[in-house]
């Protein structure tokens, strides 16, 4: 079984919710009529938004109420007046973005708002015709790019330049740790460097009696075996700019050694393991609870929603400290991403100046933003609804530490980075040529590597010879 990841979790959860549909009246403010086209018994237009999570509706379907009430953002009354309603369609993962597809590809039809998933946003990009509005231009008012994390905001749906949607989750990378764990060890936090990390953990190993780990990975996941998070705080990742494979780079290599070493050891001398390889399903809940792995990496939903779900036994023994630096590399960012769905505006849209106008709204307004925050604990992009101060509060769960404060530290170092046209066929080519062979078949890394980039253009040049 492999192990659970945010998109799994995601399509399993709404797999499991089914379809709902919920509609949302609200007054705008007095202005001209309205088209009658897609439109309620009162003659007002109905803008469909599709997402495939009833819990990202939520703190939407509460934004769109507040958004009547406060106006535009920018102290002018909603700018297309008169009323209208949305449509919240929750649909389930897969059939959602498929549906999303077959509209694209028919020009007409679909919603006007609509939820992608980071993974999906590159089959809307192929082709040389992008399936959603770019909103660089619409964004200047409200401060462009600038009033955003955008390593979490922007760059998973943007591609030559052009956002296609945004981002409200920052999904900025921490390191959470059992505290009272490392107390009783002598573990000093926070580690600062990952040779620090390994070096811990090989004591910790000795320690125990090799029943205790510092950290464990996951041989079978591009995204859960941590490479990709390592690696883009090294300014790496798994695409270059032009979307063409780069993950056997310097970088991606030494990633994928750091890890081959840690669950192998040095040399493949696996005397020297310091890392665990992650147990599959309620396993995995099991060590964790039983204090046999002691650190969590990732963004809010892994390192806090993961263990407020399944790890309940071990509340109040979290606190959370930026990522480890790498020490070889200069300018090492103590943080990452990974995840995230963002909201688009497609071109096939009936109403997309409402669309476009309620899409950066949420996005652009502090009290619209905190309520995901107040919904799901989701720290927001916006850097203005930093201000407030709910989102530096001391939580509980992680021993009353304030982690807000560190989140927001962190969040403006994410690496630039690079979404690509052929991310599934990519990430399907690095995982099965490049991480299971390195991880699972201790190979050497650089020519699994190769591998997967030789598999991946395969894959990509045959795909682009057949449409």
């Amino acid at each position: 079984m492999v192990a659970l990841t945010r998109r799994r979790a995601l399509a399993g959860g709404v797999g499991m919710a089914g379809m709902a549909g919920s509609a949302i009246l609200a007054l705008a403010a007095a202005g001209c009529g309205a088209p009658a086209s897609g439109s309620t018994g009162g003659g007002r237009p109905v803008l469909e938004m599709w997402a495939f999570s009833q819990t990202r509706t939520a703190w939407q379907q509460r934004a769109f109420r507040k958004y009547y009430s406060q106006g535009d953002g920018r102290g002018t009354p909603i700018r297309y007046g008169g009323r209208f309603d949305i449509n919240f369609l929750v649909l389930p993962y897969s059939q959602m973005h498929d549906k999303m597809m077959i509209t694209t590809q028919a020009g007409q039809g679909g919603p006007d708002i609509v939820d992608i998933e980071i993974s999906r946003y590159s089959q809307f990009i192929k082709g040389g015709v992008v399936a959603f509005i770019p909103l660089n231009d619409y964004m200047k008012p409200f401060g462009g790019e600038d009033a955003l994390f955008k390593g979490s905001a922007t760059d998973p749906w943007s591609w030559k330049g052009d956002i296609h949607g945004l981002g409200n989750e920052l999904n900025a990378c921490a390191m959470a740790y059992r505290w009272d764990l490392f107390e009783q060890y002598g573990i000093k936090a926070p580690i600062a460097t990952y040779e620090e990390l390994a070096e811990a953990g090989r004591k910790l190993q000795r320690d125990t009696s090799g029943k205790v780990f510092i950290i464990d990975f996951n041989p079978t996941g591009w995204d859960s075996s941590y490479w990709w998070i390592m690696a883009l705080q090294q300014g790496g990742g798994l695409f270059d700019s032009d979307g063409r494979p780069r993950w056997d780079d310097a970088i991606g290599v030494r990633t994928m050694k750091f890890i081959q070493e840690a669950l192998h050891g040095p040399a493949l001398d696996d005397r020297n393991v310091w890392g665990m390889v992650s147990p599959a399903g309620p396993s995995r809940y099991a060590a964790f609870i039983n204090g046999e792995i002691l650190t969590i990496l990732g963004p809010s939903w892994n390192i806090s929603g993961f263990p407020r779900q399944n790890l309940k036994q071990t509340d109040g023994k979290w606190m959370v400290q930026p990522m480890p630096l790498w020490a070889s590399v200069p300018n090492s960012a103590p943080t990452a991403t990974w995840g995230g769905t963002g909201v688009s505006v497609p071109r096939t849209a009936r109403h997309r100046d409402w669309a476009i106008e309620f899409v950066l709204w949420e996005h652009f307004t502090p009290d619209a933003v905190i309520e995901d925050y107040r919904e799901r604990q989701v720290w927001p992009t916006l850097k203005k609804a930093w201000s407030n101060p709910e989102l530096t509060a001391p939580i509980p769960w992680f021993n009353n530490q304030r982690v807000g404060d560190i989140i927001s530290q962190i969040a403006d170092k994410i690496p630039k980075w690079y979404n690509s046209p052929y991310w599934p066929e990519g990430t399907d080519a690095f995982t099965r040529v490049g991480v299971v062979p390195a991880l699972q078949g201790k190979r050497d890394p650089a020519q699994t590597l190769r591998e997967a980039t030789a598999e991946a253009l395969r894959i990509i040049n045959f795909e682009s010879a057949s449409t």
